[in-house]
C-alpha cells in the first residue's frame, strides 16, 4: 500500500515536535522500508527492528539536523 500526498499528515510546522514530524515520516515510509529490508534480512522481525531503530535514531538526532523543516 502506497500512501499518496492526501493520506499524509500536514508537514509539521517550525513549533512542531519532532515527535509529530518523525511520526509523520514513519507512517510515510516505514512500511516500504520494512518491505525492503525483509528482501535484504529475509527476516521479518529482524526487519521491522531495524527500520524501527532508524526512526528511533533520526528522532534522537533530529536537533542535529541542518533543515528539520525540510521534506
Amino acid at each position: 500500500m502506497k500512501a499518496n500526498a492526501t493520506d499524509l499528515p500536514s508537514p509539521p510546522g517550525p513549533a512542531s515536535a519532532p515527535a509529530e514530524a518523525v511520526t509523520a515520516l514513519y507512517r510515510a515510509h516505514a512500511l516500504g522500508l520494512i518491505r525492503l529490508a525483509v528482501v535484504m534480512l529475509g527476516d521479518r522481525p529482524a526487519a521491522e527492528d531495524v527500520v524501527q531503530e532508524a526512526f528511533c535514531g533520526l528522532y534522537r538526532r533530529w536537533h542535529s539536523l541542518s533543515d528539520s523543516g525540510r521534506r
